[in-house]
Parts: C-alpha cells; sequence; structure tokens
C-alpha cells in the first residue's frame, strides 16, 4: 500500500467531515428525540438487532451507528477520517 495516497485519502475525508457537519442542526437534540438516520427499507432489511454486536465499517461521524444502537445493537463504528470518530464519539456522549 502506498503510505501517501491513503494519508491523502484520510485527509480527504477529514475535510469532508467538518463539510458535510458543520450544515447540520443540533444532531445530538435529533437523537435525544428518538431520530434514526435509517430508512424503512433498511430496517425492514435489518430486522430484528436487540442484543447484536454489531461492525459498522465506513461508519462516518456515526448517524447511522448511533440509529443501530437505538434498536439494541451494540456498536463498533470504524472510519479512515480521525474526525469522523471524534465527531461521533461526541455525538455518542451529547446524544445519551
Amino acid at each position: 500500500m502506498r503510505s501517501d495516497l491513503h494519508e491523502a485519502n484520510r485527509l480527504s475525508w477529514n475535510a469532508a467531515t467538518r463539510a458535510h457537519n458543520s450544515h447540520k442542526a443540533d444532531q445530538a437534540a435529533f437523537f435525544r428525540n428518538g431520530g434514526s438516520t435509517l430508512y424503512p427499507e433498511e430496517l425492514q432489511l435489518l430486522g430484528h438487532l436487540d442484543g447484536l454486536r454489531l461492525l459498522h465499517l465506513q461508519c462516518n461521524a456515526g448517524q447511522d451507528s448511533l440509529s443501530l444502537a437505538r434498536l439494541g445493537a451494540h456498536v463498533t463504528g470504524v472510519d479512515i477520517a480521525d474526525s469522523a470518530i471524534d465527531f461521533a464519539r461526541q455525538l455518542s456522549r451529547d446524544s445519551g
């Protein structure tokens, strides 16, 4: 693997994460109030998640991971962008 390309990709996703989340309202309040970013079709396909352990690859800033956790899953999110993981951790804390 070319580490220079990997690093350029990581930095690009860091910038994209900041831009993507900069225009959104209070996401923590959205989740505290029962919000979910999952579509009905996804919920139907996923079925019962209570108690399952999930690894969410390319979780970005964690919105879908938090939505899965709200359904009772134990979710671990992974992403190349450290700014996305930082945002996801803060969103998780702020949303309870």
